[in-house]
Formats: structure tokens, sequence, C-alpha cells
């Protein structure tokens, strides 16, 4: 008989941060390839930053026709196109992709997914995702999104069971953090009662530095403070162990187009650190 080749998404894994520059994409490209390689995973990547970094960053192509805005637009019309249409394979060979296209953070764009809310009481992001799970050809989906606290953000986060949140060693991305789960418990009651932070953990970190001897370790406190009083007193998400150093590995694998894990280093090594740690936290080691 033949192999059944059917699979259950076991993750919708958005990463968000409320502040650019913090890494997002990198981390998107390097998971995405070890749940391919080391968890022998069929993974989609789906490209939900305007920017589209993550699309350059697969190698795939753009051509304003198969990509995350027609993917969503799409899901709004009576006869939605069928959302394989819009995925598009990467270099890797168990990692697929839906493109991203600056479209998305226009107003036009954004107009329509607020009038299929509005008038619908639908999230065409939603409607997306779960005609991806219905094709039962992926187990894990990585969506990374775009770096603010809006609409932006806030429609694709609703689409996610799992989010995680990179960090850098400052002020300005703690406070990114606090938007982003403000987002999750706004979301939580609204939208998608399933959507939990899975955790964060601090990128692009300088060795022998004092943000890695000082602030960190203050952060890893407060960042638990700050979950508790905005989530009713309730704790979530870990403050993963591993942390990211800061490589000239990261900015060479977006030039040549790589996930940074493709080549052994010491970048590659600690996203499969923190790999493994995501991994013992969402219950699938």
């Amino acid at each position: 008989m033949p192999k059944d080749t059917t699979r259950n998404v076991e993750h919708v894994i958005c990463i968000a941060s409320g502040k650019g520059g913090v890494g997002k994409t990198t981390t998107a490209a390097a998971l995405a390839y070890l749940f391919a390689k080391d968890g022998k995973k069929k993974v989609l990547l789906i490209d939900a930053d305007a920017q589209a970094n993550l699309t350059q960053t697969m190698d795939t192509p753009m051509d304003g026709k198969k990509d995350v805005q027609g993917a969503v637009v799409s899901r709004t019309v009576s006869e939605p196109i069928p959302v394989e249409t819009f995925i598009l394979p990467t270099q890797y060979g168990n990692i697929d992709m839906i493109p991203g296209n600056p479209y998305i953070e226009k107003d036009e764009f954004l107009s329509r997914v607020r009038k299929a809310k509005l008038e619908d009481d639908i999230n065409p992001w939603i409607e997306m995702v779960n005609a991806i799970k219905k094709l039962r050809r992926y187990d894990v989906v990585i969506m990374d999104t775009h770096p603010s606290s809006g609409m932006a953000t806030s429609y694709p986060l609703q689409s996610c069971d799992e989010v995680i949140i990179p960090l850098e060693a400052n002020e300005r991305s703690i406070s990114g953090f606090a938007e982003v789960y403000q987002e999750i418990t706004k979301t939580r009651r609204i939208m998608n009662p399933n959507i939990r932070l899975l955790g964060y953990f601090f990128n692009k970190v300088k060795a022998n530095t004092s943000s890695a001897k000082e602030y960190i370790p203050s952060a890893r406190e407060e960042l638990p403070a700050i979950i508790r009083e905005m989530n009713g007193g309730k704790n979530e998400g870990i403050c993963f162990k591993s942390t990211i150093r800061n490589s000239e590995e990261a900015q060479k694998a977006i030039n040549f187009h790589c996930a940074v894990t493709e080549k052994t280093s010491d970048i590659a090594r600690d996203f499969k650190n923190l790999y493994k740690e995501i991994l013992e936290v969402s219950g699938n080691a």
C-alpha cells in the first residue's frame, strides 16, 4: 500500500516583536531549517512582514501574485483561490514559503482585512492558516510578522497558536516586548483563546559587555513581572536560557540568502540550543 504522507500541523509559531532590528527574520529562517533538518518536519514559512526580508533570505521569488497578499485577500471572496496557489518552494527541500509583499502594510489592504472582520466577523489571516491546515502537508508553520503593535501585526498574530519574541538587551526592546504581549492577551480575549506566549530570548548578545553581564540578568527578573501585571497575576512563557550571540554570520546568511543554521558556526550552535528548548517547552522533545 502507498505510504500515507498526510500531516497535521503541530505548531503555528509567530516570531514577533514590537520593535525592528531584533532578528525576527534570522530567527524564523534558523528555526525553520532546524525543524526541517533535525526534526524531519515539513515546514511552511509565511512572510507577514511588509519588508519581505524572510522571502529574500530564503531566496524565494516575488512576482506580486503568488504571495501573502493574494493568499489573505483571496479569503475575503465567496469562492477563494486555493491557498496552495500562493505556496512556493525554497532552496530547502522540506521548507516551502508564502512570500511577502510590501502591499500588506498599505491602507487599502488593511481596510479590506478590517472590513472582513466588521462585516463578516472573519479574520482572513485565520482563514488562510485554516486552509493551510486542511492541506495536511505541513507539520510546522512559522510566521515572521511586521515589527509593530498595530493592525499590520495584530491580525496576522491572531492566526497563530504560539508566539516567540526575540529581544535585544536594551529598554527599547523590552518596551516592544510589552506591546506584543498586550496583543497576545487581547487576542486571547477576542479572537483566539488558544494563543500563548511560548517564550522569549535575547538575541545579538555581545559577550563581556555590561548588557550581557548586568542588563540581561536584570531583565530576566523584570519580564515575568511585566507578564503577571498584564495577565491577571499569572505567569506565561519562559525566558529561554539560550542566548544568541552577536555574529557577522547572521548578516552573511542574509546576504547569501540562506538560514544561518545551514553551516556550522557558533551562532548556529546557539540557535540549535534554542531549538531544543523550544521542543521541550512545546512538548515535542
